[in-house]
C-alpha cells in the first residue's frame, strides 16, 4: 500500500510546527490516507502514529486514542510499530479512565516485548500499577519482580519498584519476601523518597512481627533522613511514642 509522498511530507510539515491548529489540519489530512488491506503498511502506520503522539500535546486524549486505534487497523511488518502504538493506546485509555481496556493494550505490548524491550519494560511498569491499584496483587507482584530482575531501565525507577512490589507481598501474606525486598532497599541511607517509604513498610512489619527494636531503628532513621516529608517525620515520631510508652 503506497502513501502519496507529497501528502506524506505535507501531514509531517504540519506536526513538525507545534501547533493546535496545523495538527489538527495533520489530523484530517490523515483520513485521506488508503484504507488499511491485506499487505503491510508500515509507512501509513508509522505516521498516523506520529501525528497522534503530536496530537496528545493537545490533551484530546479520545482522539488520540481513536488515532492509535486506526493505526493499528493497518497490518505491518515491523512489530516495533505495533508495539509503539498499543503502548500509546494504553497511556490514552488510562486517561479516559478506561483501565481494563489500558490493561489489554499493555498486554499486548508484551506479546511483542522482543521486538522493543524498552516500551514493553514501560508497558510492564503501567501494567502493574493498573493491577495493583485494582487489588490484583499477585499478577501485579510477579510484574514488579520481572521489572527488577531485569536489567535497570532509566525510566522505571528500581527504588519505586521495590517499593511497590513489597506492598504486594504484605498483602499477599508473603512479609517474609517483603522484608527481603525492603532490607535490600533500606540497606544503607535513606537518601531518597522510595527508600523512606521503605522504612515505613519495613517498619510495619517488624511491628506486626512484634520486633519492636528493629521498628524503633526504621522510625528513628525515617526521622533522621533528609529526604522525609514532615508529614512521615510526624507520623515516625508519633509511632515511636507509641512503641516506647511503657504498657
Amino acid at each position: 500500500m503506497d502513501l502519496d509522498p507529497a501528502l506524506c511530507r505535507l501531514v509531517k510539515d504540519k506536526i513538525a510546527t507545534f501547533g493546535r491548529e496545523q495538527i489538527l489540519e495533520a489530523v484530517r489530512l490523515t483520513e485521506s490516507f488508503p484504507p488499511p488491506g491485506a499487505e503491510a503498511a508500515d509507512v501509513v502506520s508509522q505516521v498516523i502514529h506520529d501525528v497522534a503522539l503530536h496530537a496528545e500535546s493537545l490533551g484530546d486524549w479520545m482522539l488520540c486514542a481513536a488515532l492509535y486505534r486506526r493505526a493499528l487497523e493497518y497490518p505491518v511488518d515491523g512489530a516495533r510499530i505495533a508495539a509503539g502504538n498499543w503502548y500509546r493506546l494504553g497511556l490514552c485509555q488510562e486517561r479516559i479512565g478506561c483501565l481494563r481496556e489500558a490493561m489489554d493494550s499493555y498486554r499486548r505490548v508484551l506479546s511483542l516485548e522482543e521486538a522493543w524491550p524498552h516500551v514493553a519494560a514501560l508497558a510492564r511498569a503501567a501494567l502493574a500499577g493498573l493491577l495493583m491499584a485494582a487489588e490484583e496483587y499477585g499478577e501485579a507482584a510477579d510484574l514488579f519482580a520481572r521489572l527488577l530482575a531485569d536489567p535497570p531501565d532509566p525510566e522505571i525507577p528500581a527504588g519505586r519498584t521495590a517499593v511497590e512490589l513489597a506492598g504486594c507481598l504484605v498483602r499477599l501474606g508473603r512479609q517474609a519476601e517483603a522484608r527481603r525486598t525492603l532490607e535490600d532497599l533500606c540497606a544503607g541511607d535513606l537518601t531518597d523518597a522510595s527508600a523512606v517509604e521503605g522504612a515505613r513498610l519495613l517498619a510495619g512489619i517488624h511491628e506486626a512481627a512484634g520486633e519492636i527494636t528493629a521498628a524503633i531503628s526504621c522510625y528513628e532513621r525515617i526521622i533522621a533522613s533528609g529526604q522525609a516529608e514532615l508529614h512521615l517525620k510526624q507520623a515516625a515520631a508519633a509511632r515511636l511514642e507509641s512503641l516506647r510508652r511503657p504498657a
